[in-house]
């Protein structure tokens, strides 16, 4: 859940555009803003069979100097929700979100994307589809941001016949699949030395050993985003410490952390991170409930 002050902070931003959010109800696949454009597209190899592996995606292509969210948006903002409108029979995985980057605004800081991103779900058809053209929908909501803040949302839909492959934007897929957190199995624990969480990572590996990372917990509010952490590494060993987010409302037992490249240029897609799961080290603090006086 946002604190009072992070969604205060959110709403602030956007105050100049409440009341105006741009939305598309239309049957186009494609739909643009002065912000974003927003496109669904499908990588179906094999066409739409049965069992045949099927990808779905949509790409958000950002105007210089704006960008949109990632799964933990960072300490203000909201990540992108998609939602999609399958054919019958079909069974999709998880949406899979690609590394994402840093943006610092003032003393706060924010995870995303900008340039152009693909956030893709895999799916495969359990029976045959009843007839010659199948058709794909999403509804989705994205926050654009630069200094200001928009809420845009679509409704988009895609029709193409079930036979034929259809591969005209392999590339977006295979560039996403690039980005994609590398999984990794390697050691790395947390924890809390005075009111600083210390992130362990033993076995990394090369390109992100020895580098100025970023890391991105999966956890929200967990960490000072706009924080810088303090980095020693040791052969293949990171110890990175961290301050404690002030908003802090969860005490887990293990996170999921991307380490990324940082420093990257506006609209350069981020490099693939490292993707590993910290288990937790003693206890946390205890959280501090936030008071909010009555009106």
């Amino acid at each position: 859940m946002k604190s009072p002050f992070v969604t205060l902070f959110s709403v602030l931003l956007s105050i100049p555009t409440l009341g105006h959010t741009q939305t598309w109800l239309n049957e186009s696949s494609i739909a643009k803003t002065e912000r974003t454009q927003a496109q669904l597209i499908a990588y179906a190899p094999s066409g739409f069979q049965p069992g045949a592996p099927v990808e779905v995606g949509l790409l958000l292509t950002h105007a210089p100097d704006w960008h949109t969210y990632w799964k933990n948006s960072g300490e203000s903002g909201l990540p992108t929700t998609i939602e999609w409108r399958l054919p019958t029979g079909a069974t999709a995985e998880p949406m899979r979100w690609p590394t994402p980057k840093r943006f610092q605004l003032g003393p706060l800081a924010n995870y995303g994307y900008d340039g152009t991103v693909l956030l893709s779900s895999a799916f495969t058809l359990n029976s045959g589809p009843s007839s010659e053209q199948v058709t794909i929908g999403v509804s989705a909501n994205w926050l654009a941001c630069r200094q200001e803040c928009v809420p845009e949302s679509a409704e988009l839909t895609l029709t193409l016949p079930t036979i034929s492959a259809h591969t005209g934007d392999r590339a977006f897929f295979e560039a996403a699949r690039r980005s994609w957190p590398h999984e990794s199995s390697t050691p790395a624990t947390m924890r809390v030395v005075d009111g600083q969480l210390k992130l362990d990572v033993e076995g990394v590996s090369a390109p992100w050993q020895g580098q100025r990372l970023d890391l991105f917990p999966e956890t929200e509010y967990l960490i000072s985003a706009g924080a810088t952490p303090e980095m020693a590494w040791s052969g293949d060993r990171l110890v990175a410490t961290i301050p404690l987010s002030p908003d802090r409302e969860l005490a887990p037992r293990s996170v999921a952390w991307v380490l990324a490249h940082s420093e990257l240029a506006h609209g350069e897609p981020a490099p693939a991170g490292l993707r590993v799961v910290a288990q937790m080290q003693g206890e946390w603090p205890e959280v501090t409930p936030i008071q909010i006086s009555p009106a």
